[in-house]
């Protein structure tokens, strides 16, 4: 599972580094250079996939109210302050705050949650146990969106209850509105 999401990570550096027009022989002088520096990026990626995201306060309405909205929408509302919406495994890293847990590996009491590799391919990104989760503020009172598409219904998008700890998938055009953070 990890080996496919380096991939995928790994392809997007690349894409990344081919959108900017910046050519291999700028980045890397030998082939040997290019494989030190993609392990560096690969050992990255493996950091940043596990640190705490920032996360604003939800939004609000102007008499203070929680501002609900869909999935898209919320994508949109976080684009549009130069942010964007928390990932599924964000808002799970959160969690860990209010007693969840998050492995790697499957273990009783886990549940997996799914991505898509770069093949399309649904594939576990992380298993999350959400048994031990007690609230530590209002805020969590809600339901958050991210923005991880659950993988077996692209129409999907995964939601994070905060009153629970739970991480469950809802269809958008469905009428579902959450209130909304953004991670910075």
């Amino acid at each position: 599972m990890k080996s496919r999401v380096m991939g995928f990570l790994t392809v997007l550096t690349v894409s990344s580094l081919m959108a900017t027009n910046t050519k291999a022989s700028e980045v890397c002088k030998s082939l040997n250079s290019c494989r030190v520096l993609q392990s560096k990026v690969e050992a990255r990626i493996k950091v940043l996939l596990n640190v705490m995201p920032q996360l604003t306060d939800y939004a609000r309405d102007a008499d203070g109210e929680a501002l609900v909205m869909n999935q898209h929408d919320a994508e949109k509302y976080c684009l549009d302050q130069g942010l964007s919406l928390p990932t599924i495994r964000q808002l799970a890293l959160v969690a860990q705050k209010m007693g969840a847990k998050i492995s790697d590996k499957a273990a009783d009491g886990y549940s997996p949650i799914y991505t898509a590799n770069s093949a399309g391919e649904r594939v576990v990104d992380f298993y999350y146990s959400n048994s031990d989760v007690t609230p530590r503020s209002d805020v969590w009172r809600f339901s958050y969106w991210s923005t991880r598409f659950h993988s077996v219904n692209s129409d999907g998008a995964y939601f994070f209850f905060g009153v629970t700890g739970a991480i469950d998938f809802a269809l958008p055009n469905f009428g579902f509105t959450f209130p909304v953070r953004c991670a910075r």
